[in-house]
C-alpha cells in the first residue's frame, strides 16, 4: 500500500469545492453547530451582565440561524454531491455485474482509458460487456471511497474514486486489487449526469501500463 500512496502523491488532486457551497449545502451541520455554540456563548456572557432578556433573544436568533442553515443545506443537493453519488452507484453496479443499471449512468460516447494513455481503451459497448462478465472474476468483497470531486463548469465534473476488490479464484486468483479511477461526468439538457470518460489513475499501486485494460478487453470479447 505504501507504493500506492507514493503514486497518489504524484497525481494532482482535484480542485477543492467553494467553501460557501461546501459548508452551506454539503456539510450544513458544521455551521449550524457553530451558530448554536455562538448563541449559547452570547447568552452566557449577557446573563453574567444581568441582561437575561437580551441573552435569550440572542440565543433564539442564533438558534434560528443555525436551524435555517441546516434546513436549507439538507434540502439542496449540489452538482458535486450528485456526481459523487453517481460515481459510487456506477462502481457498485459494475461490481454487481448489473449491466442494465450501469448503462443508465453511461454516455453513448464513453471512452475508458488510462491517465497516461498507455495501452488500449474501451468504448461503451465493450465496457458494458465487461460489466456483464464481472460475475466471472471471483469477487468476494470490495470497498470504495471518494478521494476528491470537482465541478469544472456548468456541465462537467470529475470524481476520483479508490476501489479495492478482494477475490478468490477467477481473474484475481485470490488476494486483493487496489486501483484508483477518475470519472468524468457531463450534464445533458435534461439535467442528468452521464459518464463520458473513465481513466485509470493507478493499478496495484503502480502507474497504469500498456496491459492495464487488457483483462477488460478479454472479458468484453
Amino acid at each position: 500500500m505504501h507504493a500506492l500512496f507514493q503514486l497518489l502523491g504524484q497525481i494532482a488532486d482535484l480542485p477543492s469545492p467553494d467553501p460557501l457551497d461546501r459548508f452551506l449545502f454539503e456539510q450544513p451541520l458544521i455551521p449550524a453547530v457553530v451558530a448554536t455554540l455562538v448563541g449559547f456563548a452570547c447568552f452566557a456572557a449577557l446573563n453574567r451582565q444581568g441582561q437575561v432578556r437580551k441573552g435569550v433573544m440572542m440565543l433564539g436568533l442564533f438558534l434560528a440561524i443555525g436551524g435555517a442553515v441546516f434546513g436549507v443545506g439538507s434540502l439542496v443537493t449540489t452538482d458535486r454531491e450528485r456526481i459523487q453519488t453517481r460515481t459510487l452507484a456506477l462502481v457498485d453496479r459494475t461490481l454487481e455485474a448489473d449491466r442494465a443499471g450501469a448503462s443508465e449512468l453511461i454516455a453513448s460516447d464513453l471512452t475508458v482509458t488510462t491517465i497516461n494513455g498507455a495501452g488500449v481503451g474501451l468504448n461503451r459497448d465493450m465496457f458494458l460487456a465487461t460489466i456483464a462478465r464481472f460475475d466471472d472474476l471471483g469477487i468476494t468483497g470490495s470497498t470504495r471511497s471518494i478521494r476528491g470531486a470537482s465541478v469544472d463548469g456548468p456541465n462537467v465534473g470529475r470524481v476520483d474514486c479508490f476501489v479495492r476488490v478482494t477475490g478468490s479464484g477467477g481473474l484475481y486468483g485470490g488476494g486483493f486489487t487496489p486501483s484508483v479511477w477518475r470519472f468524468h461526468w457531463r450534464k445533458d439538457s435534461s439535467g442528468e449526469w452521464s459518464l463520458f470518460l473513465l481513466e485509470c489513475l493507478s493499478m496495484f499501486g503502480r502507474e497504469p501500463g500498456g496491459d492495464t485494460l487488457n483483462w477488460a478487453r478479454r472479458l468484453s470479447g
